[in-house]
């Protein structure tokens, strides 16, 4: 019986491995060590090159488990952690060991010379092929030899074997589920080693788990791409049949631990006839919670309808840009404007709660290109925080990874683009981002900000962009300005003697102003008593003294706001002309920017200009 440890770096759910487990385990003696793992709660990992502690117990492991073949399941974000652990296992252990993954699938190159042997592409067939051959020769060079899709070094330099083909749709669904069984798995996260562990990688019992493989698309900055690429001539999106899905729902749901799934595959509901039947099933038999991930040309109001019906209480949309430049012809990713403000309109339509990603830090992206995903999240139908304080639509905000040999890695080096982006300015556009999702902040104060990131980088202090814009939504929300006004004083540190009165609404706030009040806030929650705290207090207290109805519209309402919209309606569409006013006066070149204005139907639309 040959035997093999596989190591999973930062990543507990690695349901490749636990699915090479189940494949293996009747046969052959198969343990699973999960080195590190992603921490949700924090949105960080735990386990880096150099962790001292983490490595020894993980060397002492290795040895007393004392396997035939030491192997690596890695993703390319995790390469330079698994190549360091490999090379400690080689040379402290003397052991082979063999990298795959789609670490080692997408940059081989690189992998071959970390490991003794690479497993490039699927796993499936090759996996059992080599434990067999070990036991059948009791050679691992005469087994290596003779097992598709690997490369190994020889002393005449490296040899590739053929590829397997991909499995099939039919072989899919008979495959054995998903090992998540607690024999034979460790973890080792921040010094503690875990054995028999039978956890799943989240602390609210969802379930990981596919009900396909592969991705219909190809966009360029996916490692689906590199793998399109491999397999050309196959077919790489294979569906299970809906009866082994349910069939492994149903097994876990006899599990104590499970309260809900999650189905990760790359796009859920790409097949409308097959998740209409799932629907059926799922509601007659499983009936629990799940999320799943939909793209917007997939988003079907009759399928989303039976989803939701059955237990779907969450989606992640790809968005990725609002930019259609960006999305055809950067990530080729041909989903027009139109049918993303579709897909989120049924969305809404049916209350279904999403969750937005988009890519930010794209060092090809110019500032128009930001601004159209700007506008397109301020124009997109989507469920805010007003409408439903406790499920509102909500972000992934991910910065492009450049992973090795995708295509867009390619035209970063084919074009000379420099991948180096400014975090500063990253997070002043996730936070513009943020802000699109805010109720009360007029979309021309958004848009009008955009222009204003030296100003912004110049003033901003303590006041991060990567928090500012929850901050203030979470602050605002619970009306801190209530706060402030409870301090409220006719003099400098006298007796409470007076009272603004009336507390402006959310939407009769400029951005500024909000700034101040949120400053006011914090220094009354959490600051030290000393002088910034006094000055930020003070700073809002003469605000809130001119926060008045009488002065709010001698400052904010024109002559051209007709006067019998309401009055919070009238101030919204003043403060865009005020706010185009300004940014017409602060630039020294104002015909330049008109004309920019003018060619921009982004601008066109926030400023009212033909």
């Amino acid at each position: 019986m040959a035997k093999i440890a596989i190591i999973s770096c930062n990543d507990r759910c690695c349901m490749g491995a636990r699915q090479l487990s189940s494949l293996v385990k009747k046969r052959h003696a198969f343990c699973l060590i999960c080195y590190g793992e992603y921490h949700h709660a924090t949105f960080r990992e735990t386990a880096y090159v150099g962790d001292e502690a983490d490595e020894q117990l993980l060397l002492e492991l290795v040895g007393q488990l004392s396997p035939d073949l030491v192997g690596f399941s890695y993703r390319s974000i995790h390469a330079n952690l698994a190549a360091h652990l490999a090379g400690r296992i080689r040379s402290k252990l003397k052991m082979p060991v063999i990298m795959g993954g789609i670490g080692a699938t997408s940059d081989p190159d690189t992998a071959i010379r970390q490991g003794d042997i690479i497993c490039v592409g699927e796993g499936d067939f090759v996996l059992p092929r080599l434990l067999d051959a070990i036991d059948e020769t009791g050679s691992l060079d005469s087994a290596v030899r003779k097992t598709p899709n690997l490369w190994y070094r020889t002393d005449a330099g490296i040899s590739v074997n053929s590829l397997e083909r991909l499995v099939s749709r039919e072989e899919l669904s008979d495959f054995p589920f998903i090992d998540y069984d607690a024999d034979n798995k460790f973890s080792i996260v921040r010094g503690e080693l875990v054995e028999n562990d039978g956890r799943y990688d989240n602390e609210i019992g969802a379930y990981p788990m596919l009900t396909s493989r592969g991705c219909p698309f190809a966009c360029t900055f996916c490692h689906n791409s590199t793998v399109h690429d491999l397999y050309r001539d196959q077919k790489y999106c294979r569906q299970r049949s809906v009866a082994s899905v349910i069939a492994e729902m149903e097994a876990a749901k006899n599990r104590p631990d499970t309260t809900m799934f999650s189905i990760y595959d790359d796009l859920f509901n790409v097949n409308r006839r097959w998740a209409l039947e799932f629907a059926s099933e799922y509601g007659k038999r499983i009936a629990m919670p799940f999320w799943c991930y939909t793209h917007p040309m997939a988003v079907n109001k009759e399928v989303h309808e039976a989803l939701l019906d059955v237990g779907l209480n969450n989606t992640a949309m790809g968005v990725q840009s609002g930019s259609e430049r960006i999305l055809y012809h950067l990530y080729n990713r041909r989903t027009p404007r139109r049918s993303i403000l579709k897909a989120a309109a049924i969305l809404k339509d049916l209350k279904c709660r999403v969750q937005i990603d988009l890519i930010t830090a794209n060092p090809f992206e110019d500032d128009n290109d930001r601004r159209d995903t700007l506008d397109l999240m301020q124009s997109m139908p989507k469920i805010t925080r007003a409408e439903n304080p406790v499920q509102p639509w909500y972000y992934c905000l991910s910065r492009l990874t450049f992973f090795p040999n995708s295509r867009i890695s390619q035209m970063l080096k084919e074009q000379g683009i420099n991948p180096e982006f400014d975090p500063g300015l990253a997070s002043f556009w996730e936070m513009l981002y943020e802000l699109a999702l805010i109720d009360y902040l007029p979309q021309g104060a958004v848009m009008y900000l955009s222009y204003l990131y030296d100003e912004y980088k110049q003033s901003a202090e303590d006041f991060r962009p990567e928090t500012g814009a929850r901050w203030i939504q979470t602050r605002l929300r619970e009306r801190p300005i209530r706060e402030i006004s409870e301090l409220f004083t006719g003099d400098e540190g006298g007796a409470a003697s007076g009272s603004p009165g009336w507390i402006p609404a959310a939407g009769e706030l400029t951005f500024s102003e909000v700034r101040v009040l949120m400053d006011g806030s914090q220094a009354v929650r959490f600051a030290a008593d000393d002088g910034m705290r006094s000055d930020k207090i003070k700073a809002a207290l003469n605000l809130l003294k001119e926060l008045t109805p009488e002065k709010r519209i001698v400052q904010l309402q024109s002559d051209a706001a007709p006067p019998a919209k309401p009055f919070n309606m009238a101030m919204q569409d003043s403060l865009v002309r005020r706010l185009h006013s300004e940014l017409h006066n602060r630039f020294p070149r104002v015909q330049k920017m008109e004309r920019k204005i003018r060619a921009n139907p982004t601008l066109r639309r926030i400023f009212g200009r033909s």
